[in-house]
């Protein structure tokens, strides 16, 4: 009798063992599937976009690339331009005219790589092969806006053989270690005082904090934060992480924010890591609402934004709870919010053609001077290690161990 109940209780457990073996079969198949739907899709875009590109390029060009007035003209052709780009129409509309050096000019079609004597490739979205043949003396730039924490997202492309040390420059957000900065955004001074009455606007706002978010499991653990931050503030989430937000279209700051003017007194500008320099649009393109930003960015009270006064770092506070009362106190103190909300909108954001001209003029620039600023990189895992170095893990939130699903979410 023992040993039937024994075998009925083994039979049990080979039966539930071969459950979960199967729903983890079809959640990884799933997840790889979707994936593969994600990149074909991806790929439809690219050909299409690529085709579109060489068309006005042709339209466009009227003289033969070469020498002009004896100085010589370098075409330097993005080859898969990053998405950040490619939804800010005005700064993909940038050429070099502006510049200091302007004997450059830029290539959004694919098809003249191999005539340019530049090439610029989103890091994150390199192709199996590239398809030219790369002219001897062409410089390669490693170009990506997202942190290294993300560079398996798309593709693992950069880790391979094929690619690791095939470049020359790169192209990121960190200034100490880049050699083309090229940030988000910077915060300029208005020439005109703006007056408006501020009292009024403040006295409208009739809810806490807004966080849009669609990536929910993050190394900064943003989610986290704000759950805590929700005990002393409301904060309403909208997007995947939170109430599901159908307004306007993705990535494009449309009407649909005007809710930041009128409804909301923080909106959480909390990036998907802490890493150095690293600032994306939550920060700069809502900067110029009728609205106190709280930052949560950069790896100390050192990399701040200037002017610091004119929004909140959850760097300046010891604790949640010490952001949450502060936050709390000062959505009820009409004087203390007016009094912000006045001094930031002495500032604004100009738009990130601002940063991406600026990154484009030191581009050519270096192309002038290439016997000065040569270079190979050895591998690019050094490049992504030195990135990875200047990020740091959430010090102000408990690190609690991954599960098993949030490692298969976060590697898939």
């Amino acid at each position: 009798m023992l040993w039937n109940k024994r075998s009925v209780i083994c039979r049990r457990k080979q039966v539930l063992l071969c459950v979960m073996g199967m729903a983890m079969l079809s959640t990884y198949l799933t997840v790889n599937l979707i994936r593969v739907f994600k990149l074909k899709r991806v790929d439809e875009e690219a050909r299409e976009w690529d085709e579109k590109m060489c068309k006005n390029y042709s339209r466009l060009q009227k003289q033969p690339r070469g020498r002009k007035n004896g100085e010589k003209n370098y075409l330097i052709t993005w080859y898969n331009v990053s998405p950040y780009i490619k939804w800010r129409p005005e700064a993909l509309a940038l050429g070099f005219k502006s510049c200091k050096f302007n004997n450059c000019e830029m290539s959004l079609c694919k098809r003249t790589s191999e005539h340019s004597d530049a090439v610029i490739f989103n890091g994150r979205r390199l192709p199996k092969t590239y398809e030219f043949k790369r002219p001897v003396g062409q410089i390669w730039v490693f170009a990506e806006d997202e942190t290294p924490y993300t560079y398996h997202y798309d593709t693992d492309q950069w880790r391979t053989e094929y690619w690791r040390s095939v470049f020359n420059w790169t192209m990121t957000y960190d200034q100490q270690t880049t050699d083309i900065y090229l940030s988000s955004g910077n915060i300029w001074k208005k020439k005109a005082r703006d007056s408006r009455d501020f009292r009024s606007i403040a006295r409208k706002k009739t809810r806490g904090a807004l966080l849009i978010s669609s990536h929910c499991t993050t190394e900064s653990k943003r989610t986290e934060y704000v759950k805590e931050l929700q005990k002393y503030i409301d904060v309403d989430i909208l997007g995947t992480c939170g109430r599901k937000w159908e307004c306007g279209e993705k990535w494009v700051h449309d009407n649909c924010f005007e809710i930041l003017n009128t409804t909301y007194k923080f909106y959480l500008a909390f990036e998907n890591a802490l890493c150095r320099g690293y600032r994306t649009e939550k920060f700069f393109e809502n900067f110029n609402y009728d609205i106190i930003l709280v930052e949560r960015a950069g790896i100390s009270k050192d990399d701040l934004i200037e002017p610091r006064d004119v929004y909140i770092s959850t760097s300046d506070f010891p604790s949640i709870v010490s952001l949450g009362k502060y936050l709390k106190r000062l959505s009820n103190d009409i004087d203390e919010y007016t009094s912000l909300l006045e001094k930031k909108s002495q500032y604004y954001f100009p738009g990130f053609h601002e940063v991406y001209q600026t990154a484009l003029c030191n581009l050519c620039e270096k192309m002038n001077a290439q016997g000065t600023y040569h270079r190979e990189i050895d591998d690019l895992l050094h490049v992504h290690g030195q990135l990875l170095a200047s990020c740091r893990h959430p010090m102000d939130m408990p690190m609690e161990e991954e599960g098993f699903f949030d490692w298969l979410f976060n590697k898939w």
